[in-house]
């Protein structure tokens, strides 16, 4: 297995090493003071990887939380994505890692901006609890969003969430919505023209727990981002017609939060 930090401000480092199968899985663990988004990983067999943080602080404010996803593999990322809002007035960090050089444009309300990513390195945006995040590459991104505390209450701190794409949608989510949280949300990106045949726990969504909606167009295609209140338990979503649409929960409680995407698609 090789690592290797790659973005072009750092110096570059080259790990090497071997992990043994046995009965218990092995694992191993690179800890830095610095930010080590870039970092190449490469295995002559499958493994899973992880990355987060042990305690960080983020916007400035809150307290200090516990943050870890599992990576997709780079062969299994997307060049479209939607990026929904958290909800209680929390505001959303949405990073954007290069896989390979990068052309991007990426659009939040009306205001659309340009650039270039060069290879594993990053970019930074952010989204009120009122705005979307449309991205869209001539090649893969990974897209992360963070969660920060809300800027009206105690409720929320940073929360990680890594963004599935378009393509990686599903039809069909089981999912388990955590206990112990003031508010629960779950957030719907859809085609505009299906969202009439969602259907949550078997039922159409009661307008009285949107929490948010908004409208996104780009090209000759219109989206629709909704954020509903989901009490704790199980929870079904599907559509009627098939049509593919992503999933992202989030909870709050005092000085604490979570987020997780729902079971996406690996794209070959």
């Amino acid at each position: 297995m090789f690592l290797r930090q790659g973005r072009e401000e750092h110096n570059k480092f080259l790990y090497e090493l071997q992990l043994k199968k046995s009965s218990t899985p092995k694992n191993f663990k690179i800890e830095h003071s610095t930010d080590l988004t870039g970092t190449f990983i490469e295995s002559s067999v499958p493994i899973a990887a992880f990355s987060g943080n042990d305690c960080v602080n983020l916007g400035g404010s809150g307290a200090c939380d516990h943050l870890i996803e599992q990576l997709p593999p780079i062969a299994s990322v997307d060049k479209t994505y939607l990026v929904p809002p958290n909800s209680d007035e929390r505001d959303t960090i949405i990073r954007i890692t290069a896989i390979e050089n990068s052309n991007m444009t990426y659009k939040i309300g009306s205001v659309s901006q340009t650039l270039t990513l060069m290879k594993f390195n990053f970019f930074n945006t952010r989204i009120s609890s009122s705005q979307t995040c449309f991205i869209e590459s001539d090649v893969p991104l990974l897209v992360t969003a963070f969660g920060l505390k809300s800027r009206s209450s105690t409720l929320g701190d940073p929360s990680m969430t890594i963004i599935p794409g378009l393509n990686q949608y599903l039809d069909y989510y089981k999912i388990v919505v955590p206990s112990g949280y003031d508010h629960n949300y779950v957030s719907i990106m859809m085609k505009h023209f299906s969202k009439d045949s969602l259907r949550i726990n078997s039922t159409v969504i009661n307008a009285g727990d949107v929490v948010f909606e908004e409208n996104v167009s780009y090209g000759n295609v219109t989206y629709i981002v909704r954020s509903i209140r989901a009490v704790e338990g199980e929870l079904t979503a599907s559509t009627v017609n098939g049509e593919r649409f992503g999933l992202v929960f989030a909870g709050v409680t005092y000085y604490e939060a979570y987020g997780f995407s729902g079971n996406s698609m690996l794209l070959d």
